[in-house]
């Protein structure tokens, strides 16, 4: 009997074909509050956490321009002549109460990069997330209040939380959200604005309004624009709209897709084709000595992604390293655990197929472990070498003994362990992983009347282990018999 493990990277799909645009408006009057969540068939849009404002997010109304028009509604607005409530078309747009800041706290500078290094996302404050099912390109509304201020969008799909460390470089608990600027941040030759006109804005000075690349990687305007900021978006990336130092209002956006792409969900996993739900993928990382910090890989694009520090980052933290230069393997890993009730027995063959990539080229061992970060031995299924592009691992076949051998799956392991921690930051991803255990009764013979059984290893029919109080038939030494 083959038992498959299977953890799906698209494990269910909605194309949308010929789709249309869709918009994601507000409601005038209505409450907005911090992280509140809108969505549309295929966006989400999060509010940011403005903290600091109990009441919800200001909601107001303005008037509207025929290029505009997209977000458009017609609301009832009180007469100030004749004091009767009319239909008006109006933007209904939002803002929170505080500038968006780097931290829960709400003290941080908003985005602290430069243009080519990492840079700090807003945790609190006002800030929009937006993130689409399938490929498109997102028109955004803006009430841009302070041409002094800097713009941003930026994907946070690979963003990184880093420990915020003490003055004596200890862990305080705290955590940034990091970002690569080079990568994530959009430069604003990728993004197209325009006014509430629709004429585009440009570096041309002889224009009312004006690009000036920003100090950080993003945008400045020479004026205060209300208009739009249209943006190219890949399907289930995280997309952070706002500006620094300032309050973003936001009209809601547009959303167009741009072909049929298939909507992603969460990896599953499978045995015998029953979906029993989502697998643990797990990573560690130390958090200081003697503890480590344990949480769930995120899934991205249908892949397990795992971020990895580089050995600066781990001293900085107070991390161990070994004989002051190289960094210890065991450091930070990635595990698939497929549960202990899925345990490996005493020839069962084990054999593991993935697609791997990582941001550097790099070999990663395996190993054993029962419960993740319980160890078990160093080997399990041979080297990954990762290239950063998506390469197909199979391992092939590894048979499973009792015996404490190296270089040989153990029997009663249930959990994978990946040694990612080489010395240098690097992001690793996996996905299509696929965890197949054969497992074949041999030698089976007639039905025999025995109580109590003989001692030895007892198994039910479905080849699971089982101990003496288990009633029924069993298979013991390659026979079958009857338990009572």
């Amino acid at each position: 009997m083959k038992k498959i493990f299977t953890l799906i990277a698209l494990g269910a799909m909605a194309l949308t074909a010929n789709a249309q645009e869709e918009k994601v408006l507000f409601e005038y009057g209505a409450t907005y509050v911090d992280e509140q969540i809108i969505t549309s068939e295929n966006t989400q849009l999060q509010l940011g956490k403005d903290i600091k404002m109990a009441a919800g997010w200001k909601n107001q109304a303005s008037s509207t321009t025929e290029y505009l028009a997209p977000f458009t509604q017609t609301v009832q607005i009180k007469n100030e002549d004749t004091g009767e409530m009319e239909d008006k078309d109006r933007i209904i747009y939002i803002l929170g109460d505080n500038n968006p800041k780097d931290d829960i706290a709400n003290k941080g500078s908003g985005f602290n990069g430069s243009a080519g290094k990492e840079g700090k996302l807003p945790q609190s404050g006002t800030f929009y997330k937006i993130t689409p099912a399938i490929d498109g390109t997102i028109l955004v509304g803006i009430n841009w209040s302070d041409n002094q201020k800097e713009f941003f969008v930026v994907d946070a799909t690979n963003a990184v939380q880093t420990p915020v460390l003490d003055s004596d470089g200890n862990e305080t608990g705290k955590y940034t959200l990091n970002v690569n600027n080079d990568e994530a941040v959009y430069p604003y030759t990728d993004l197209v604005f325009k006014d509430k006109d629709g004429n585009a804005v440009t570096e041309d000075e002889t224009q009312t309004y004006y690009l000036i690349p920003g100090a950080k990687g993003g945008v400045y305007i020479n004026s205060k624009l209300t208009g739009t900021v249209e943006f190219e978006a890949k399907a289930n990336h995280i997309y952070y709209v706002f500006c620094t130092g300032s309050k973003l209002g936001c009209f809601g956006y547009v959303f167009t897709p741009s072909g049929n792409t298939p909507e992603e969900a969460p990896a599953s996993l499978i045995i015998d084709g029953e979906n029993i739900g989502t697998p643990e993928l797990i990573s560690y990382e130390w958090q200081n000595n003697d503890a480590r910090f344990q949480g769930p890989s995120r899934i991205v694009e249908g892949a397990a992604v795992t971020y990895v520090r580089s050995e600066e980052q781990a001293r900085a933290a107070g991390n161990p390293t070994l004989d002051g230069s190289n960094f210890a393997s065991w450091d930070s890993q990635f595990f698939i655990n497929f549960g202990e009730e899925n345990a490996l027995q005493e020839g069962d063959k084990l054999q593991l197929k993935m697609q791997v990539k990582a941001d550097a080229a790099a070999t990663i061992g395996t190993q054993l472990h029962k419960a993740p970060g319980s160890y078990f031995h160093y080997s399990a299924v041979g080297e990954v070498p990762f290239t950063t592009d998506w390469t197909s691992f199979d391992s092939g076949e590894y048979e499973t003994t009792a015996d404490p051998q190296w270089q040989k799956p153990q029997a009663e392991a249930y959990t994978i362990a990946f040694n990612l921690a080489l010395g240098t930051e690097n992001t690793f991803y996996f996905k299509d992983i696929q965890v197949l255990i054969t497992r074949t009764a041999t030698g089976i013979t007639d039905v025999i009347d025995v109580s109590p059984v003989a001692v030895g290893a007892r198994y039910n029919l479905s080849g699971q282990r089982v101990d003496a109080s288990y009633k029924g038939v069993i298979i013991m030494n390659g026979k079958k018999y009857i338990n009572k």
